[in-house]
């Protein structure tokens, strides 16, 4: 049976944005695609000319794009049922001190800022229907330090603390908030890792994970958020999940869904403090 579902991704146009939005075209969704440009975003409906795509040319970190968005979903399709802001960035690699502050703060700009307006305008209509699911993407630095990468690494922590936040927020509306990574996943963006003299020289791990093929397929960060999309994931609203670690133990983890939250797990905690 085909999804009755709206479903809105950012950064859509190529990578993982672009995996996630052919496939919930592929199960029958209506899909709001985002990105700065047009003709790329043209390129992924012409993948599934059959499918419903609205396409929306924007900047994530506009308001008023945004708010256009917002607007031409609403007044098509009305409120989404799931909203993924997954468009992201990740440009100045190395010390803090040796990196272009415009550059470092472009990052959070994108990561932060960008995901804050992805959400944010839909929310009021998903809260007055009573039902819907939103993602942020969390990823490097999200869990653990990623060195070389402040900027891009610091985005994503704060991003974890904020679906954690608004999911709090949300309770008893009807509405649920996810952080989700990805995984590493061979991307434009991962590519720099394995291609520039930065990536090689800072970062040459994930480097040489791309060079084994040892990346995360998009495909399965795109199950992932199929899952949360039909609900079989609610029992771990606000928590921190990982399509690389934890597609193949979805099953386990919602069967322990009451410990995890009663052990707080998969939230951004300071071990062995607390006020």
């Amino acid at each position: 049976m085909p999804m009755d579902q709206t479903v809105v991704v950012t950064g859509a146009s190529r990578g993982i944005g672009r995996a996630i939005a052919l496939r919930f075209a592929r199960e029958g969704a209506r899909v709001v695609i985002v990105a700065r440009d047009r003709e790329k975003l043209e390129a992924v409906t012409a993948e599934l000319p059959e499918a419903e795509f609205l396409v929306q040319p924007a900047d994530v970190t506009s308001e008023a794009d945004m708010k256009r968005v917002t607007e031409a979903v609403m007044a098509i399709w009305g409120p989404p049922h799931l909203v993924v802001a997954n468009a992201g960035r990740l440009e100045p690699i190395g010390p803090m001190w040796e990196t272009d502050p415009t550059e470092w703060w472009r990052d959070v700009e994108v990561n932060l800022r960008g995901s804050f307006l992805s959400v944010n305008g839909f929310l009021p209509a998903m809260i007055e229907t009573g039902r819907g699911r939103v993602v942020l993407f969390g990823g490097g630095g999200s869990t653990r330090v990623f060195p070389w990468v402040s900027a891009y690494a610091m985005s994503k922590a704060a991003l974890l603390r904020l679906a954690e936040t608004l999911d709090v927020e949300l309770e008893g509306t009807g509405v649920h908030a996810f952080s989700v990574s990805p995984g590493f996943v061979r991307t434009d963006m991962t590519e720099r890792f394995a291609h520039t003299e930065e990536g090689r020289r800072f970062i040459p791990d994930l480097a040489q994970v791309l060079d084994r093929d040892g990346a995360t397929p998009p495909d399965a960060c795109a199950e992932l958020l199929v899952r949360i999309s039909r609900g079989d994931l609610d029992a771990l609203h606000g928590r921190f999940l990982h399509a690389g670690l934890d597609l193949a133990r979805l099953d386990e983890l919602r069967s322990r869904a009451d410990e995890i939250v009663d052990n707080e797990e998969r939230v951004l905690t300071l071990r062995g403090f607390s006020l």
